[in-house]
């Protein structure tokens, strides 16, 4: 997965977070999932960006918080043509409903 991570790929997490995904809690592995289901809904390409949309239904696993409940939330995915490579660049997630 890292290696489709731009080196700057930044995210605004569910927790109201800005953090650089390096530093972040899936890096961190505090952060983990015993289900994970993407949606995508749209995906708009323009030139050497790509913006994919839709929903995620996640389910937190070990000592994460909210471990063992279903959260459905909506997300964006930003991908740019990087030296040749698609690499994930920011990324944006809501959660909508939790279990």
């Amino acid at each position: 997965m890292k290696r489709n991570w731009a080196a700057d790929y930044v995210v605004n997490n569910p927790m109201n977070e800005v953090v650089e995904a390096s530093r972040g809690r899936i890096q961190s592995g505090t952060r983990t999932y015993s289900s994970f289901v993407r949606d995508i809904e749209r995906v708009l390409v323009h030139d050497n960006t790509v913006i994919v949309m839709g929903q995620e239904t996640v389910v937190p696993s070990g000592a994460a918080s909210d471990a063992g409940k279903t959260i459905v939330r909506r997300f964006t995915n930003i991908w740019m043509m990087r030296e040749g490579q698609w690499l994930l660049t920011a990324r944006q997630a809501t959660v909508i409903c939790k279990e």
